[in-house]
């Protein structure tokens, strides 16, 4: 840190003078700021700033740096290090798709909350969903964020922004016609897809889940499937919190067509495998064969993922205890599942209702 005089004569033949200090911040970058008119002056700031440095609470609004420059941070410093390979893969689609074309002219500075609101506008405009929209408000958010932890801004323009509300989705379900329906069809139609379809109706199991399923994670003795691991972008990856972890209890039934499968599936440690003993692709194998399946089988058009529903929902119509629902779709509590699925369960509320018929007068 140090502080510097600078002087030049005037065209009257006087002589003008400055000061200016001259200090690395706390990003290890180099700062200039003239113009002080005297020694004290520029003296006075640099004590501060020495100051506010060494608490870490120093920062330096730089008018000049890039939105690229404060997504490279938020990139480097923190995304590659901290995220899953899922998580980074889609902030580079987000930037590369939708907020780099859009800001990368801007200054960091620029860039505020009505800038923001253009940006949203603009998305739909092009036809974008809402909740694309929103997944890319909420990434600039984080590079904000990050921005003003590295000490590059002091301001998240993101914050006075509101989100744009989503379109009510309702969970579709299989009733048991139908789920006969399927799974005779991929029985006789589809043999290499119906152990797959099978254990995704009698588990509840998320599809990343059943596509990194390994043989060792199947105990035929105890009827349990270690779920630990989820497929992700070609890779397993551990699941992403810690009640994703979990044993589901699995039927009979089940037991039999997979101890069946493991005999006649490629020789694989991947339990549900392509031709060549790899991870399935999941959008190949709703277009090859879940899609084709439900058409085939006169069942309505559902997405792979309303297995799940039906299973919760088939549990949920033989009395199953709400707390080992839980516990087999791996929520974090039951108000989750209560949440989801509370509105398949009526008799609550005509029990919750008659509760106090005995203590009310």
């Amino acid at each position: 840190m140090k502080v510097t005089k600078r002087t030049w004569k005037n065209k009257d033949g006087s002589t003008g003078c400055s000061w200016s200090v001259d200090f690395i911040d706390n990003t290890k970058k180099r700062v200039v700021k003239s113009g002080f008119k005297t020694k004290a002056q520029a003296e006075n700031y640099l004590a501060k700033v020495r100051i506010e440095i060494d608490k870490g609470s120093y920062v330096y609004k730089n008018t000049q740096v890039m939105f690229t420059a404060i997504v490279e941070n938020f990139m480097n410093n923190y995304a590659n290090s901290y995220c899953r390979l899922n998580t980074i893969l889609g902030y580079r689609g987000y930037l590369k798709n939708h907020l780099i074309p859009y800001f990368e002219k801007y200054k960091a500075v620029e860039i505020t909350p009505n800038v923001i609101r253009d940006y949203i506008k603009y998305m739909q405009d092009k036809g974008l969903k809402a909740k694309t929209i929103n997944h890319t408000i909420n990434l600039l958010s984080g590079i904000f964020n990050k921005a003003i932890e590295g000490n590059f801004l002091n301001y998240n323009p993101v914050t006075s922004v509101k989100r744009l509300k989503l379109p009510h989705m309702e969970m579709e379900f299989l009733d048991t016609f139908d789920i006969k329906a399927l799974l005779t069809t991929a029985k006789e139609n589809y043999p290499t897809f119906y152990p797959l379809l099978q254990t995704a109706i009698a588990t509840g199991m998320r599809r990343g889940e059943l596509l990194a399923l390994t043989w060792n994670d199947i105990d035929f003795d105890r009827k349990l499937i270690r779920v630990n691991k989820s497929l992700n972008h070609g890779r397993a990856e551990e699941t992403k919190t810690k009640n994703s972890v979990r044993n589901v209890a699995i039927p009979e039934n089940l037991i039999s067509v997979l101890k069946d499968w493991k005999q006649k599936a490629p020789k694989s440690h991947i339990v549900f495998c392509n031709s060549t003993g790899g991870y399935i692709d999941p959008n190949n194998m709703a277009k090859r064969f879940f899609k084709p399946c439900l058409k085939l089988a006169g069942v309505k058009d559902i997405r792979f993922h309303d297995l799940r529903h039906t299973y919760a929902s088939l549990m949920i119509s033989k009395h199953i205890p709400i707390k080992f629902i839980q516990q087999q779709m791996g929520h974090s509590s039951i108000q989750v599942t209560l949440d989801k699925y509370g509105h398949l369960m009526p008799e609550l509320y005509e029990i919750g209702g008659n509760a106090m018929n005995d203590v009310v007068i």
